[in-house]
């Protein structure tokens, strides 16, 4: 049976689900890359369904596709369906980066300095600084960050949101390790330390904060760069209660609230600081808390 007749037999909607929950997925960047253009092949169904899907919460797989989704949202993509009249700029509701620690290049002579800000980096910073220079995608409103096997000092290292957009009100960044490199990211759990730097970087935009994965040094850091935030989650990650950053971070959390009508306070796998994190949390004047949620 080909392509052609399942899509005939399957409902438009059933379609639509499969390729939603697949394009959610978290896939390799090879195993989006081979999704992407294997989608534009099936049919002209299948095609359809996946350009809306794959416009609306946008992924960038690496940096040679920035240059072909940025003349899509100028509308010059032959992807782009004559008889669709949503186009890629209006449709975009979030961007997800996967950024991977980059091989270092260069001669690595005398006098050199070797290459190793990651490619996918440079390819999130270029795609900010174009949203700052030509208003595209003004619907967006989540960015997601994934590092994987990555350090935790790339965001302000290498100045990562210095042009973030004013309209994205909510941000992800997540950190994952593969089984080889668990112990490694105990490790930089561990020992990373607050960026003295990093003072000067604030997203007065950012409302809601999502935090996974990393270190409670990153999360009072990142905590602190969002002064009008309302909604704070960190999921599973190794917090000390003795930790002076995670007690930062409890003061962040609640430091700049008092001109918030209310405020969700989400912490992941933090079950014996449930305690501090109420008190912290409800001892804020006219703060209405929604829910404080403990992931285990």
């Amino acid at each position: 049976m080909d392509a052609r007749a399942c899509s005939l037999l399957f409902p438009t909607e059933l379609l639509e689900k499969i390729i939603f929950e697949t394009w959610s997925s978290h896939l390799s960047t090879n195993d989006r890359i081979t999704f992407m253009t294997s989608s534009l092949l099936v049919n002209h169904i299948w095609k359809a369904l996946f350009i809306r899907i794959a416009f609306t919460d946008v992924h960038i797989p690496c940096p040679s596709y920035l240059e072909h989704y940025l003349r899509a949202l100028a509308g010059y993509s032959s992807l782009l369906d004559e008889e669709d009249t949503s186009s890629p700029d209006t449709l975009c509701r979030s961007i997800t980066f996967q950024i991977q620690k980059a091989d270092a290049t260069g001669a690595g002579g005398e006098g050199e300095e070797l290459d190793t800000e990651p490619p996918m980096g440079k390819t999130l910073t270029d795609l900010l600084y174009r949203f700052k220079a030509i208003p595209y995608a003004s619907n967006l409103r989540t960015l997601c960050v994934q590092y994987e096997n990555m350090e935790f000092d790339d965001v302000f290292e290498y100045y990562r949101f210095i042009h973030f957009p004013a309209h994205v009100t909510n941000l992800e960044i997540s950190f994952s390790f593969d089984q080889k490199n668990a112990a490694l990211g105990d490790v930089l759990r561990a020992t990373h330390e607050r960026q003295s730097f990093l003072t000067n970087l604030s997203l007065p935009g950012v409302k809601t904060l999502v935090l996974s994965g990393a270190s409670d040094a990153f999360v009072a850091d990142m905590i602190s760069c969002c002064p009008n935030r309302e909604s704070v989650t960190i999921l599973p990650q190794k917090l000390l209660e003795s930790s002076t950053a995670f007690q930062d971070s409890m003061e962040s959390i609640t430091g700049n609230v008092q001109h918030q009508k209310r405020a969700v306070a989400t912490i992941g796998g933090l079950q014996p600081f449930s305690a501090i994190i109420s008190d912290r949390i409800c001892a804020v004047p006219n703060l209405a808390v929604d829910i404080i949620t403990l992931h285990d």
